[in-house]
């Protein structure tokens, strides 16, 4: 059985590891991975989708996995509203998943300037997993390494 899996991506290195992660345990072939990123206006737009999409490329070259659909979408908007965004997008693609990664913000810090994951987790109409990996798994990113922006 195939699914679809929604990453919020926000182009830290906790959001690579975590979608590192998923690419590791998650994904299968056929399944289907829509990774989106807020940003705030046009100009940034067509550069967080040629850095999304470098990111996927390598990710899917290391864990050899090609028969997957891959899709990239990027989303303008404000940071306060950057879970709802999350959320709308959410109901819109209906995913089998939502996969954010962990900033490693602790509860207290989450609680006093917000947190993404806890909106999504309170928000979101379909399950959410949010990847807090440790900190001796949180890997650089993937693609800075990489020179080709083709998928």
């Amino acid at each position: 059985m195939t699914k679809t899996v929604l990453f919020a991506h926000d182009e830290s290195t906790h959001a690579s590891s975590a979608l590192s992660w998923v690419f590791t345990y998650i994904l299968k072939e056929h399944d289907k991975l829509v990774v989106s990123t807020v940003v705030p206006d046009a100009v940034e737009k067509e550069a967080a989708f040629s850095r999304i999409k470098t990111l996927i490329r390598v990710l899917a070259e290391s864990h050899n996995l090609h028969k997957v659909d891959y899709v990239v979408r990027i989303v303008i908007g404000d940071k306060p509203q950057v879970g709802n965004l999350i959320c709308d997008l959410a109901r819109e693609i209906q995913p089998s998943m939502l996969v954010l990664g962990s900033a490693g913000k602790t509860h207290i810090q989450g609680f006093l300037i917000g947190s993404v994951s806890q909106h999504c987790v309170a928000h979101a109409t379909c399950p959410v997993i949010v990847a807090r990996l440790q900190e001796s798994n949180i890997k650089t990113n993937p693609a800075e390494e990489a020179t080709d922006d083709s998928l």
